[in-house]
């Protein structure tokens, strides 16, 4: 390959890498923002997250973790 070519494919793969990490990123802020909402429901309503809201925490946790 011409050095041209290699110089476009690098760059290629750089703004493919970016853009994969940009979209990771918001995706782990919005599952970081639903687990602020469920905090945030349970802390107006002076309770403890319920059963449902609990099980919903925990795999958003498990999958801002990972």
């Amino acid at each position: 390959m011409s050095g041209e070519v290699l110089l476009h494919t690098r760059n290629l793969t750089l703004w493919t890498t970016r853009m994969n990490l940009s979209a990771i990123r918001e995706q782990r802020a919005a599952k970081v923002a639903e687990m602020r909402a469920l905090l945030s429901a349970a802390e107006a309503g002076k309770r403890a997250l319920n059963a449902d809201e609990l099980s919903k925490f925990d795999a958003l946790k498990a999958a801002v973790t990972d």
